[in-house]
C-alpha cells in the first residue's frame, strides 16, 4: 500500500470517528416520555382530599383539647376524638368509593349506606358519654334501638330495588320479612320505654326472648318454600328454637336469685350442649361429615 492510499485510510478512518463522536454528542436520539395514565390526576386530587381532612381533624382535636376538652371528663373527651375520627373516614369513604361500585348504578347506595352506618356510629359514640346518664339503662336502650331501626329502614330502603331478576323467584318474602323484623324492633322499643322498669331484669330478657321466638318462627314460615326439602335444616331451626324456649322459660321464673355471671354461666352451659345436640344430629343428617380427612398430607 503506498503512502498515499495509506494517509487516504487514515483520514477516512479519523473522518468516521469525528462522524460518530458527532452523532453522539449534537444530535442524541429522540427521548419519548412514557404515556400519562389516565385517571391519575383524579387519584392526586383525592389523595389530596384525604390528606386535608385528616389535617382537618387534626386542627379540630387541637382546637378542642386547647379550648374545651378541660370543660369534660376522660370519656367525654375520648368519645368526641372516636367520633370526629369516624366522621373523617366517612368523608375518606365517599371520597374514594369509586362510581362503579355495588351492582349496576348502586354507586349511590354504597355511599349512602356508608354515610349512614358512619352517621349511626358517631351518634352511639356521642350519645352514651354525653346523654346516657339523664335516662334509665331502658330508655337508652330503647334509644339506641330507634337509631339502628333508621339506619336498618333507610338503608332496605335504598336496596331494594336493587334485587332485579331475583325477586321473580323470592317474590315479596324479603319485604314481609323486613315489615316483620322492624314490627319486632317497634315492640321492643316500645317494652323498653314504657313497660320494662316495672319488671326485674331477668323477666324483661325473658319478654325480649319470647318476642324473637315469635319473630323466628314468623320468619321460618315465610322463608320455608325456598328450602323445602332440607331435613337437616329444620332439624337445625327446630333445636334452636327449643333453646330459646329453654332460656325464656329460665330467665322468667328461675333467674331472679342468680347474679348477671351465674345467668351468663348458665347460658353458656345451654349453648354448650344444644351446640352438642346439634353436631350429633349433624352426623344423622349429613353423613358425609365423617367422610372429611382432617389429616396433614
Amino acid at each position: 500500500m503506498s503512502d498515499s492510499e495509506s494517509s487516504n485510510a487514515g483520514s477516512e478512518e479519523s473522518e468516521a470517528e469525528d462522524y460518530d463522536v458527532y452523532v453522539d454528542v449534537d444530535e442524541p436520539p429522540e427521548f419519548e416520555r412514557p404515556p400519562r395514565r389516565r385517571g391519575m390526576g383524579r387519584v392526586r386530587r383525592k389523595s389530596y382530599g384525604s390528606m386535608g381532612s385528616f389535617l382537618v381533624w387534626a386542627a379540630f382535636l387541637v382546637v378542642w383539647l386547647f379550648f374545651f376538652a378541660a370543660d369534660f371528663g376522660i370519656f367525654e373527651n375520648i368519645a368526641v376524638a372516636i367520633a370526629s375520627f369516624v366522621l373523617i373516614g366517612g368523608v375518606n369513604a365517599i371520597i374514594w368509593i369509586p362510581p362503579t361500585a355495588g351492582p349496576g348504578e348502586s354507586a349511590w347506595r354504597v355511599r349512602f349506606s356508608t354515610v349512614s352506618a358512619v352517621l349511626l356510629v358517631a351518634f352511639i359514640v356521642l350519645w352514651l358519654p354525653f346523654f346516657s346518664e339523664n335516662f334509665s339503662i331502658y330508655h337508652n336502650v330503647a334509644i339506641l334501638l330507634t337509631s339502628a331501626m333508621i339506619f336498618v329502614g333507610a338503608n332496605a330502603g335504598a336496596w331494594v330495588s336493587v334485587a332485579g331478576d331475583f325477586r321473580e323467584e323470592i317474590g315479596r318474602r324479603p319485604t314481609v320479612g323486613i315489615v316483620v323484623g322492624v314490627l319486632w324492633l317497634l315492640f321492643i322499643d316500645y317494652w323498653m320505654w314504657f313497660q320494662a322498669e316495672a319488671y326485674v331484669w331477668e323477666q324483661n330478657v325473658a319478654t325480649l326472648i319470647l318476642a324473637t321466638m315469635i319473630v323466628f318462627l314468623v320468619e321460618i314460615a315465610i322463608f320455608a318454600s325456598l328450602r323445602a326439602g332440607h331435613r337437616g335444616e329444620v332439624a337445625g331451626v327446630a333445636l334452636a328454637f327449643v333453646w330459646m324456649f329453654c332460656l325464656f322459660i329460665w330467665f322468667w321464673f328461675y333467674a331472679e336469685p342468680f347474679n348477671v355471671y351465674q345467668n351468663l354461666a348458665v347460658v353458656l352451659v345451654s349453648l354448650f350442649i344444644f351446640v352438642a345436640i346439634g353436631m350429633a344430629l349433624g352426623r344423622r343428617y349429613w353423613p358425609g361429615i365423617d367422610d372429611m380427612d382432617w389429616k396433614d398430607d
